[in-house]
């Protein structure tokens, strides 16, 4: 006898409330936008606590409404070239959201157009990502900055370098080098120990950074070396004036600070002269140092010019 098959069994269907549930509990945004307006149709619970506001409030609301602009700007118009590029093939991009309290949060939206038979509309899913910007920028920073005194490191100032050249070329500035090390730097490690030498160094760092315009930069380049550069130096005096200002603040310290009373510098300085690269107004700024360094330091030379102890 054959047999047949059973029928299969009669089953609701669950995809239309399983969708329902997957929208109401994503942590992330989503929100239903009119194509033709940007009009936000439906956002689920995660908007209230990413926007600080009731869901109810958006509904209706423009999405570009959200998007963060400078203070007393008005809200950003549509973007028509962003919007002509979202297809059903979605599109992702990054963005700058505004909450209610005026805060910015940066989010990435995936959106992707649906059609419908009344109408196309977007569905945009928003995730904040500040959490990965802040990573990303601590990662930014640590690439370019000294871990020990936080200033801009050799790769840092190589880039400020050039631009201050190309700029010293293109608008008649003039740049100046300070190439500054520390005067019996391997003494007060070797006697006081490496945590007290890293004291010197975070000391020297405020010194230099307390002693130049916002303009200028200041870096580490490594040990105890560092470089100022004065974005403008203007008259070659104003590198000078910066060089004592620097000497007489280290010499403060010396005399008043317990246990740091070793730490002078010498410094070499070098101003931006026609056909100069960054390596060789560095170089010049480093051998002035040097014979600084060679008459016992704690001074500065340049031009040819030597003042010291």
């Amino acid at each position: 006898m054959t047999t047949r098959p059973d029928k299969p069994e009669s089953r609701p269907d669950h995809t239309r409330d399983e969708y329902r549930a997957l929208f109401e509990h994503m942590s992330d945004v989503v929100f239903f936008v009119r194509v033709r307006d940007g009009r936000i149709l439906q956002v689920n619970p995660a908007a209230e606590s990413l926007y600080g506001v009731a869901r109810e409030r958006l509904i209706g609301a423009r999405i570009y409404d959200l998007i963060a602009t400078p203070d007393g700007a008005p809200p950003a118009p549509p973007d028509a070239t962003r919007d002509n590029q979202i297809t059903a093939e979605g599109t992702l991009f990054e963005s700058v959201h505004r909450r209610a309290d005026g805060s910015e949060i940066p989010v990435e939206v995936n959106a992707r157009v649906i059609e419908s038979a009344v109408e196309p509309y977007i569905i945009a899913v928003i995730r904040d990502i500040t959490e990965r910007k802040q990573a990303e920028r601590r990662a930014e920073h640590h690439a370019t900055h000294d871990s020990l005194t936080g200033l801009p490191n050799r790769l840092l100032l190589g880039d400020r370098l050039e631009s201050a050249l190309a700029r010293a070329r293109r608008e008649g500035v003039t740049p100046a080098v300070l190439f500054c090390d520390v005067d019996g730097f391997k003494r007060i490690n070797d006697t006081l120990g490496h945590a007290r030498g890293d004291e010197v160094l975070s000391l020297v760092a405020h010194v230099l950074a307390s002693s130049v315009r916002a303009s200028d930069t200041v870096a580490r380049l490594g040990g105890d070396e560092f470089v100022v550069l004065l974005a403008d130096a203007g008259v070659p005096s104003a590198a000078v004036t910066v060089a004592e200002k620097i000497l007489a603040a280290l010499q403060a310290y010396r005399t008043n600070t317990e246990g740091i009373h070793a730490a002078m510098a010498s410094i070499g300085i070098a101003h931006f002269r026609e056909g100069d690269d960054a390596d060789s107004l560095l170089k010049r700024a480093d051998s002035a140092m040097y014979r600084v360094k060679a008459r016992g330091g704690g001074g500065y030379l340049v031009a040819g010019t030597y003042r010291g102890k």
